[in-house]
């Protein structure tokens, strides 16, 4: 099967089968984008790769975090938004964690960053402060 993509973004069909073994065909389309320090949005020169298995920060998936996930889904009702990036605080304070907001079409969504953690034994007194708060790699 040929499949034309007529799109900028990144295109991939996959032929997949159901519980009763008949076959179909998924295509994915996968579009990325680069936001700047105003917020606003632009299409990527160079789009992300289709992912058709999770990627993990480490070598490990066990314990590692996952960097990406599997864009391939058995059922997918809608549309998938994720966030790749790094917080960073207003006017370069040092903080121990910092709120930013991703708002796409009628979707509002507010996470708290947090900077590196260390988990230790002993009880810890104060707050590690940070200038930018990495998504999702905690070895950043």
């Amino acid at each position: 099967m040929n499949v034309s993509n007529g799109t900028s973004g990144a295109c991939q069909t996959v032929i997949c089968a159901d519980k009763d073994g008949r076959q179909f065909v998924v295509p994915i389309l996968k579009y990325t984008f680069e936001i700047d320090a105003s917020g606003s949005a632009r299409l990527a020169e160079q789009q992300s790769p289709i992912d058709l298995v999770d990627t993990y920060y480490g070598d490990d998936g066990a314990t590692s975090s996952i960097r990406r996930p599997s864009q391939l889904f058995e059922q997918k009702p809608g549309t998938d938004v994720i966030l790749v990036a790094e917080a960073h605080p207003p006017q370069g304070r040092e903080v121990a964690h910092t709120d930013v907001m991703l708002h796409v079409g009628p979707i509002r969504k507010i996470v708290r960053a947090y900077g590196f953690r260390v988990w230790q034994t002993a009880p810890w007194e104060g707050s590690l402060r940070v200038r930018r708060c990495p998504f999702g790699n905690p070895s950043r």
